[in-house]
């Protein structure tokens, strides 16, 4: 038994080992803030964070930079492999960000930035276009999105990523589109169609999307009043709340109150 033990030490301590040899990257150099450096405050995003939301706001664009390593990072095979084992284990404390934190962590940061990241959006088109992942695609769309009007220029990009194979990326870019508020005599009549697409996530947060244009989505109106109808619940009650903001008199005329 004391033989088994030593040996079971000695294969965690050599997994700890490889995984550290493996993981072990030379970080380039981040903003710090009270000590502690911009990633450290972005762990925080496990749930809402007031402090870690100002400490983003007061690094401003010198963040940026390294938001955008974060958006690009995806684990390769080896290290997810490595990262699952090791965590297994309770021997050797590890502590190791993976891709999907990172992405998430970065556009909750663009989140807090808003349009004062708006000199990020041709780095943020060059990412969503690269496709590193469906995590890195679906937030990079969502930091787009937060960045408002200021990002009209990923227009074309997002639209694209409407057609996407993926539900997720899909969706994402869908709403992104109505956050940034910009071209509605194009975007409004790309998103229309997707007010019977069979999908009805796709549906719902088409519908979400054309409420962030308000008025200027009226041309969408025909169509929304027919969402009513819709077979799925969440569907109907967004088109009720959608048509009362985008025209209100139409939706008074389909008996909404």
């Amino acid at each position: 038994m004391k033989r088994r033990i030593i040996i079971i030490a000695l294969l965690l301590a050599g997994w700890g080992g490889l995984a550290w040899v493996v993981l072990r990257t030379k970080e380039p150099p981040e903003p710090v803030c009270q000590g502690k450096r911009l990633r450290e405050w972005l762990a925080g995003y496990n749930g809402p964070s007031p402090e870690t939301d100002e400490v983003v706001r007061r690094l401003g664009t010198n963040a940026i930079p390294t938001l955008l390593r974060m958006l690009r990072a995806k684990d390769s095979k080896v290290t997810a492999k490595l990262v699952k084992l090791v965590r297994k284990q309770h021997l050797i404390k590890f502590e190791y960000t993976d891709d999907y934190a990172k992405n998430a962590n970065a556009a909750r940061a663009f989140d807090s930035l808003g349009a004062d990241a708006k000199e990020a959006v041709p780095e943020l088109i060059k990412i969503f276009e690269q496709n590193i992942s469906s995590n890195s695609q679906n937030y990079t769309a969502w930091s787009l999105g937060a960045i408002g009007p200021a990002a009209a220029k990923a227009i074309p990009t997002l639209l694209g990523g409407t057609t996407n194979t993926y539900r997720g990326t899909r969706c994402d870019a869908i709403f992104a589109l109505g956050k940034i508020h910009a071209e509605p005599e194009l975007v409004v009549p790309a998103l229309t169609k997707f007010l019977k697409d069979p999908d009805r996530e796709v549906r719902a947060s088409t519908i979400s999307s054309l409420e962030l244009f308000g008025s200027d989505a009226k041309p969408a109106v025909s169509a929304l009043v027919q969402s009513l109808n819709d077979q799925n619940g969440l569907v109907r009650k967004l088109a009720k709340s959608a048509l009362k903001k985008i025209d209100p008199e139409a939706a008074a005329k389909a008996g909404l109150k």
